[in-house]
Parts: structure tokens; C-alpha cells; sequence
């Protein structure tokens, strides 16, 4: 039976919170997700609207969506999502007004939501915070695939039936190989064959996606690390960084949480730009600075209203005349010159006799955040410990090596360390894999 989301039945399995100018007009209706195939439970947050985010800060909306997430409760919905991403920073205090799982920013997971609330049924991949869950949300379902996904391809380890996510979910060995299974029949192709063939897949799609920001922007790979970060990056980093030809792999403590730790430091940064679409022949130093001296002073006044001390530096885009792109170029004398550099070192050559042409000037403020101490051991023998090819991260130290083919694991993510590679933890907790000779 397809149910459309805005009908009121009970028996619903998730519940979406919407924005009040969100809130579909026709019951059901939502961009590409217009319907599910079980109970679904549309409720417009009464009094939330992106005008009162812009007026009182983001936090101001929390309480209309706890409010709204323990309405669903009654309604007897099973697990909460919203399409508002911002809330994710609210994660815990969501999930503390209810006794459901809530999956804040999730809306594009909702069939997996709903198939993982299903006993006997599983999901493959599922991203969640686990703050929000609680072990009997998951009492009689199994995490494997019904339908074929990257992570099946781990099901020929058998040590990952382990428990995962701190004791609340189960890797279902079975569910994944059956789910591998039917790409290895329709190819003739035995469980395992068809395993790596889809990590194999998978893995050159990641190359490609590196050689468009490295080969295609005229930097050479081989001359690169290459770091792995995110919950699945350093399970393919070994594989990609072999064909990219990068090393050392660098994978951080706590890949999974590279990105928040990102967030937390990264240093200040404000563009304000001008269009000025203007041949660099027939355009004066004058005029240009006068476009920048403007600039210069909105970005003063923003770095002085958020108390920020740092330095504002200035950027051309520039094109040659009838291209459909542009090049940041800092600005300085003979613009032309440098332009023909930076066009040469990204796509392998220059048109000196072809006008270029200034499209934006640009004045980026920059400040700088206080920098982590990132805590620092001392160096110890090579002997990791522990019997097989499986080990914990938490129990490595400074100077432990592991020989490939090896599996590392941790709360956040999994590294993988290949055949003819060694993988060693340095003083900063950080594991570098590359080939022993190296």
C-alpha cells in the first residue's frame, strides 16, 4: 500500500518536522520524495520559519521542534526526522524531550529509517548520531542489506559481526552476503568475487574524483599524501592512494570526526566581491583600486563587528576573453602575467596573445582561530600486540607498525591496510601506511 505523508493515519513509522514555509502544500508533496511506501507522518512546526532563524539566531526554533517532535510521539510515530540541518547541533537536547529515535537533518534516510525500525528487517548503511539511540529502538533488527551497498563488501570478514556503534547495533553477516550474492549470480561471479569487484568499482571512482582536483588543476599526485578522513575514507584510502601513487595514507585519531574538529578551528574567513567585466587593456590601477579600496572597507567593518584581528588580501577572477570560467588571481602588478602562470600550471597552457579579462574583484577577510594542542606520546616499540590481523586503535601506540593485510578499527571508522604495506602510528597518534621500503 503507497501512503501518502500528509494523511492523518496512526500506525506511522517516521515523523518529519517541517518549517512552516516548507510545509507541503498538496499532503505528500516534497521535492523528489513525494511518497513512501509505509505510514508517514508530515507536521508543520507551527511558528518556525527561516525569518525568525535570521532575527533571533537558529536556537530560537529549538523549542517549537521539541514541541513538534513530542506531538509525533503521541501520534505514535516510531522515530522523528526533520529537513533542517542546522538542528543537528541540537542532536542531544532533541533526543532527550523523547523516548524515539530522532534523526536530525536525515529526511533523504527516511525508507532506511523506517526498514531499520522493522523487526527481522535490515538496512545497509545508516548515519546516525548516537546520542539519539537507545538498545530497545533496535530490538529484533540486524544491520546487513537487502539490497547490495559498499559496506557488504566487508561481509567476508567474519570478525566484523562484532558489535558496533557502543553495543547497540550488529553487523548481519548473512543479510550482506546474500545481498552480494545476487550481483555475484547475475555475473557469474562467486560471493567474494563480486565483493571486491564492487570495492574495485568503487575505489577508481574515487581516483577519478582526484584526478579531476590534482591531474586536471596541474598538480602531480605522486607528489601528494593523501589523507583519509570520514567514517568509510580510510577503509578505500590504501586502495585509492595506490592508484594515485600518494603516500604516505595519513589517517588522524577519530577520522570519522575530522570534519567537526574542522569546523571547531578552522580560521575566519569573508569574501565580498564586485563585478567589473573589464579587459585588463582597457582597464586603469586607478580604477581597480578604487573597486578594491571599497571592498577592503566593507570587509574592515565586518571583521571589526565580529571582533575579528587578521588581514585582508585581494583576488582578481580572470578569464580569457570568451571563456565560460575564471581563475582567482591575487591581485599586483602585470595581471596578465600572472594569469597566463596560474592558466599554465592548471590546464597545461597559455594563450599570451588571447586578451584576458577581469570578471570580479574580490576582498577576503581572514582571522585566525586558537590552533588545538594535539595531544603527543612517546615512542614505543614496534610490537602492537594482540594475535591475527584485527586490531583495536585504542590499544596502539607511538612506534607500533602493523604489516598489511591488517584491519584497524575504531568507534568512527575502519582502516584497512593492504597486502605489501605497513601501517605505523607516529607521535601523534596519527597512522602512516606505505610500502616498508619507503
Amino acid at each position: 500500500m503507497r501512503v501518502r505523508g500528509g494523511q492523518n493515519l496512526y500506525g506511522f513509522s517516521v515523523g518529519i518536522l517541517m518549517l512552516d514555509t516548507q510545509f507541503p502544500r498538496i499532503p505528500g508533496e516534497m521535492g523528489n520524495a513525494s511518497t513512501f511506501d509505509f505510514p508517514v507522518r508530515y507536521h508543520r512546526v507551527e511558528g518556525a520559519s527561516p525569518d525568525k532563524v535570521v532575527r533571533q539566531g537558529q536556537r530560537a526554533l529549538l523549542p517549537s521542534f521539541i514541541e513538534g517532535a513530542r506531538f509525533l510521539e503521541r501520534e505514535g510515530v516510531r522515530a522523528v526526522t526533520t529537513n533542517c540541518g542546522f538542528l543537528a547541533k541540537f542532536q542531544a537536547e532533541m533526543a532527550a524531550a523523547v523516548s524515539i529515535p530522532v534523526f536530525t537533518s536525515a529526511l533523504m534516510l527516511v525508507p532506511l529509517v523506517h526498514r531499520m525500525l522493522q523487526p527481522g528487517r535490515a538496512v545497509g548503511i545508516l548515519t546516525v548520531d548516537a546520542t539519539s539511540l537507545k538498545p530497545e529502538h533496535f530490538a529484533g533488527a540486524g544491520i546487513g542489506a537487502d539490497i547490495p551497498t559498499v559496506v557488504a563488501g566487508l561481509e567476508t570478514e567474519k570478525e566484523f559481526t562484532r558489535v558496533m556503534l557502543d553495543n547497540l547495533l550488529e553487523l548481519d553477516v548473512e543479510a550482506a552476503r546474500n545481498a552480494v550474492a545476487t550481483i555475484g549470480e547475475a555475473m557469474g561471479l562467486s560471493t567474494e568475487e563480486a565483493a571486491e569487484g564492487i570495492l574495485k568499482i568503487v575505489n577508481e571512482n574515487m581516483a577519478g574524483a582526484l584526478r579531476v582536483i590534482s591531474v586536471q588543476r596541474g598538480h602531480d599526485p605522486r607528489e601528494f599524501a593523501l589523507v583519509a578522513f570520514g567514517g568509510a575514507g580510510p577503509l578505500h584510502a590504501n586502495a585509492v592512494a595506490e592508484l594515485m601513487g600518494s603516500f604516505p595514507v595519513i589517517v588522524p585519531p577519530s577520522p570519522g570526526l575530522l570534519c567537526a574538529l574542522g569546523d571547531l578551528v578552522a580560521d575566519f574567513r569573508n569574501e565580498f566581491a564586485q563585478t567589473l567585466i573589464r579587459l585588463t587593456s582597457e582597464v586603469t590601477g586607478d580604477e581597480i583600486d578604487g573597486v578594491l579600496g571599497e571592498l577592503e572597507g566593507r570587509a574592515r567593518e565586518w571583521m571589526d563587528a565580529e571582533g575579528i584581528e587578521g588581514a585582508i588580501e585581494f583576488h582578481a577572477d580572470m578569464r580569457y576573453h570568451g571563456q565560460g570560467y575564471e581563475i582567482p588571481v591575487p591581485t599586483g602588478d602585470d595581471l596578465d602575467e600572472r594569469f597566463n602562470e596560474l592558466h599554465e600550471q592548471l590546464y597545461g597552457f597559455r594563450m599570451p596573445d588571447t586578451p584576458s579579462e577581469i570578471v570580479n574583484l574580490r576582498a577576503v577577510g581572514t582571522g585566525d582561530r586558537p590552533k588545538p594542542e594535539l595531544p603527543e606520546g612517546e615512542l614505543h616499540g614496534p610490537d602492537p600486540g594482540g594475535d591475527g590481523a584485527i586490531h583495536d586503535r585504542a590499544t596502539l601506540q607511538p612506534g607500533n607498525r602493523i604489516s598489511g593485510p591488517a584491519v584497524i578499527t575504531e568507534f568512527d571508522s575502519t582502516t584497512v591496510v593492504l597486502e605489501g604495506y605497513e601501517a605505523e602510528v607516529d607521535r601523534f597518534f596519527n597512522i602512516l601506511i606505505r610500502k616498508p621500503e619507503e
